[in-house]
């Protein structure tokens, strides 16, 4: 009987668990949770500012320009207490994350349009689980950087050029530059750039894989140094199995690309 009783406990406890984890009406519940709604929208003057600094934890930020002359702000959330602060102070244009710890489902998406003739000293945007999506930009510096968001960049005209993530992917498209930096551990990494590079540059990543889009007719010599992996050159058509430095110039190699990897594979086209 005791016996009975427990198997009986037990096929109660596994019902209670089941319905608890796989109720096809909790993904649902979820879902209506995480809607957004527009709960701000603002312009900023752009006079007298030359930094955009966001530090966010997990908003989503889409950045791209517009033919306004100020700076244009969207606010969308599933809960208006929790919106990031925006502010504008010692010629820093700025956007917070006020979430710290936070157990109820949160979702927000952070709009900006910049005006296009806005050059800015640099555009800094730091993030955990958010992704970033920044479009047609011009600022001397910028630095991109998440935990596990992805980063999608595209058109983008800087001197300098860094991405960094933990295990969200990369790609940088039609990016144009002086000199450019990414990294991640496990996230891929693929970057297109248009121009020839002045700077030194590198490309680091753990086990994530590595795909970068030069112009023909660029100088620059390739340093690799990774322990395993292949090479895919589409530009002299040879493929190599990576296990030390492989080291060659392109055209007349007058500046220097880094990529290392432990175990990721690495296509130049």
């Amino acid at each position: 009987m005791k016996t009975k009783n427990l198997f009986t406990l037990f096929a109660l406890f596994g019902t209670l668990f089941t319905s608890c984890v796989y109720n096809p009406n909790t993904k649902e519940r979820i879902e209506e949770n995480l809607e957004e709604t527009l709960i701000e929208e603002k312009s900023y003057s752009t006079e007298e500012i030359e930094y955009i600094r966001i530090d966010c934890i997990y908003e989503d930020i889409k950045i791209n320009t517009t033919e306004k002359s100020e700076i244009f702000v969207q606010l969308m959330s599933n809960n208006p207490s929790k919106i990031p602060e925006i502010k504008i102070e010692n010629n820093t244009f700025s956007v917070t994350s006020k979430v710290k710890n936070e157990i109820h489902p949160l979702s927000c998406t952070v709009y900006i349009s910049l005006p296009k003739d806005f050059n800015q000293k640099y555009i800094k945007i730091e993030n955990i689980s958010g992704e970033i999506t920044i479009k047609d930009c011009t600022s001397e510096n910028m630095y991109l950087s998440t935990v596990s968001g992805s980063i999608n960049t595209e058109n983008q005209n800087c001197n300098n050029f860094k991405v960094e993530t933990v295990s969200g992917s990369i790609k940088g498209k039609t990016i144009s530059c002086a000199g450019f930096s990414a990294k991640s551990t496990s996230g891929s990494i693929n970057l297109e750039i248009e121009n020839q590079i002045l700077l030194d540059s590198t490309i680091d990543t753990v086990s994530g894989s590595v795909k970068l889009t030069v112009p023909k007719d660029m100088n620059f010599n390739l340093c690799i140094d990774s322990l395993t992996g292949t090479f895919k050159d589409n530009i002299n058509n040879n493929t190599y199995n990576l296990n030390d430095e492989q080291n060659i110039t392109y055209n007349d190699g007058d500046v220097k690309i880094q990529i290392e990897t432990i175990s990721g594979n690495i296509e130049l086209n």
